[in-house]
Order: C-alpha cells, then structure tokens, then sequence
C-alpha cells in the first residue's frame, strides 16, 4: 500500500510513532481532504493493520467523526473479499477505524504509469464490480467510489478502502459543506450528484465507467470540460485510442457515462454482462469507414467519365443506324 499525493491535503492529527489506543501507527499511507490512513501495529498482538483518523484540519469536525461512525456501522454488516474487514473503532470522543491490512498499490498509482492493456482493464473492472453488486444489493449507494480508494494487490486483486461517503437507501443525507466541495472536485462523481442529487447505484455505474475509461486511455473523461458541459453530454475516446479500441468496448463505457441516468446501465450487472459478452454486442458504425468512403468518390467519378467516354461513341453509332433505317 503506497502514499497517495498525500501534499495535496491537509496534515495528519497525529504523526508515525505516535499510539492511538492499542495501536502504534508506523506510517502513512493514504491521505484523502478528509482522512488519513497508516500502517500501524497492534502493541498486544503484533499484527498490522490500517488505522484510519480524520485530518488535523478536520479533527473538530462533527460531521467527518459522522461519516466515520456511518462507515464503520456499514462495514459491521458486510462480509465481502473486495471489501477491507473492520476490527475496530475508536470512542467517539476519538473517532477513528482499524481495518484489516491488505498488501497492494492504488489504481491510482497504477493508472499514472500509462493507460492498461484492455484485457486488464476489463478484468480489474469486473473485480471492482463484483463488491459493488454486493453492495448495492443490499440497498448501499458507495458515491465516493475512485482509483485513489482501491488498492490492487497480487494477481489483480483489488480492494475497496473507503466507503466513508456510502449512503443506506432511504438514510438521512449528510449535507455539510466539506463533503459537498468533495464531490464537487472528484471526476467521478455522477452528472445528477453534482446538480444536487442523492443518486442510486446508476451513480456508482458512472463512476466505474469513468475509472474503466481512465485505465482504457490514462486520461479522465473530462479533462478539459466545464460543470455544465458534465452533467449535459457524455464523453468521446481520444486518439489514438478511438481507433485502437474495439467498437464494443467504447460502447459499453460510454454508456456507462451518459449524463442522464436512464440512459446508463440500470446495475453494475447489467454492466458486467456486456463486458463478458463483448463478442455479442453489436458495434456501432465507426467514423474511419465513413471516412475512406468519402475518399473513393473522386475515383468513382473518374472511372465514371471514362466509362461515359468509351460509351458515348457506341451511342451515336447506334443513332445513326436507326436513323438510316428509317430513311
């Protein structure tokens, strides 16, 4: 498990070396606006272990102790392998989780070497799925789901490390400030989520095409585009990748991204099939076709006049001998 960008966000409440409760934190490991995440030993049992703690900057804050207390209330009635097992939590006079260790590196870090060979990209986005459904199954919207929150371990396993932004269907919605500007920044986030939206799990269906498009090209679906652009039109694949990426593929990912929800896929099922059955799906007739047709006009009017050229004299022969015959 490597750092994150930790620069890019706000210091930590406490440093490596120092105990919170029954564990020594060793070092740092991830660092989102709102947490920070360590190594950290268990003094009694020597086993390693994730410890999780609100940023110095957010230590007071309510509603990042809430987000935490809502997580770890989650991840107390889930038992999935793509999902970090929970084994502690601190009081809440000092929040803070201690989840189970799990050896890899962020997708993020991952995707910051060049875009993955498309085999792999897809394999990595069906191991994301399948913890996804489980989820969603069980009625939890994840709406903060991205490549900096999953670790990728031996064999491609993967793991997702935070659901901290994770709402049960019908909760209460957390709307403090803090987090509305998290959603607002992250690339990921659903067209609908940001123009105030709860989302559902079509939310999370926009969200993993987003990371299946930045694995497929290294480039996020919105480089260049404004809020408003985001949340009216969907993307389109750069070259070269347009042209090296088979029909299908782009079809299933761009449909993952339309900005309306009805237009997405209704589950990440339903996006998986398409994955696995890419063979069966009709592809869409692509731009190059359409281009090489337009460049063989100018030789079929040339092979036009010829043929009119060599045509014309049998015409006028044919002509004259109907008129002879009549005279």
């Amino acid at each position: 498990m490597e750092v994150t960008e930790p620069a890019q966000f706000p210091r930590t409440l406490l440093e490596p070396g120092a105990v919170l409760g029954a564990y020594r934190l060793l070092r740092e490991v991830d660092r989102t606006p709102l947490t920070t995440a360590f190594e950290a030993r268990e003094e009694n049992s020597g086993r390693t272990v994730m410890v999780r703690l609100p940023a110095f900057a957010n230590a007071a804050d309510p509603s990042v102790a809430a987000r935490l207390r809502r997580e770890a209330e989650i991840l107390k009635a889930l038992n999935h392998p793509g999902l970090l097992h929970l084994i502690n939590e601190g009081p809440l006079s000092r929040p803070y989780l201690v989840m189970e260790w799990f050896p890899g590196e962020s997708l993020r870090r991952l995707i910051a070497a060049g875009a993955l060979p498309p085999q792999r990209a897809i394999a990595l986005t069906l191991r994301i799925a399948e913890p996804l459904a489980y989820l969603h199954n069980r009625g939890i919207v994840v709406r903060d789901l991205n490549p900096a929150h999953i670790l990728v371990g031996e064999h491609d396993t993967i793991k997702l490390t935070e659901i901290e932004a994770a709402a049960k269907a019908g909760a209460q919605r957390l709307t403090f400030a803090s987090v509305r500007q998290l959603l607002l920044a992250t690339a990921y986030t659903a067209p609908e989520e940001l123009s105030g939206g709860r989302g559902d799990e079509r939310s999370d269906v926009y969200a993993l095409g987003a990371i299946l498009y930045e694995m497929l090209t290294a480039r996020l679906p919105f480089e260049q585009a404004s809020l408003a652009e985001r949340v009216q039109r969907s993307p389109s694949f750069p070259n070269p990748h347009a042209a090296a990426l088979p029909a299908q593929l782009q079809q299933v990912v761009l449909r993952a991204l339309q900005p309306e929800p009805r237009r997405r896929y209704a589950s990440v099922r339903d996006l998986m099939h398409d994955l696995m059955h890419l063979d069966e799906l009709t592809a869409p007739e692509r731009v190059a076709p359409r281009a090489a047709k337009r460049q063989l006009h100018p030789l079929l009017r040339r092979a036009l006049l010829y043929a009119a050229a060599l045509l014309l004299p049998v015409l006028i022969f044919l002509l004259m001998l109907a008129s002879l015959r009549r005279g």
